[in-house]
């Protein structure tokens, strides 16, 4: 028999209860994972136990309230795909120059426009195959932000 651990869903009193505990421990800016995670499994009613590396991707990705959900702006696309043309898929690296989008979201913007481009210059090349060189570089992406703003 195989050790499998079941993949538990975040309820939203679990949210809650998050963003709680972590509003509380904060210490000096930082957050004390492994004192929140103790007070997320201490007395608690459910079966459900969370480890830290779950308590901190769950705070990072969802609950944190300074998380930009705001819509893309042209000049973040812009932004993103310069970066992108630099680094590569470093995506954490890139998340550094935006203000509090999370990591996935970069690259789920990254991807989704691509995709938008390959379907409207009728292409079907993988959108990670791309790379844009540098002498046409300003005139591709003035013809990107063309496509993407109709």
């Amino acid at each position: 028999m195989t050790n499998r651990k079941i993949s538990v869903k975040w309820t939203v009193e679990e949210d809650a209860r998050l963003h709680k505990i972590v509003i509380e421990n904060k210490l000096n800016g930082k957050i004390l994972w492994r004192g929140v995670t103790r007070q997320m499994n201490y007395n608690k009613l459910s079966e459900t136990i969370r480890s830290v590396r779950q308590c901190r991707d769950r705070w990072v990705t969802v609950v944190d309230p300074t998380i930009n959900r705001s819509n893309w702006t042209v000049e973040e696309d812009f932004i993103l795909n310069h970066l992108h043309n630099k680094h590569g898929n470093k995506w954490s690296l890139i998340a550094e120059k935006f203000n509090n989008r999370t990591t996935n979201a970069i690259k789920n913007r990254w991807h989704y426009n691509n995709r938008r481009i390959l379907k409207n210059i009728n292409c079907d090349i993988k959108c990670d195959k791309i790379s844009w060189g540098e002498g046409d570089y300003d005139t591709l992406w003035d013809e990107i932000c063309n496509l993407i703003l109709n």
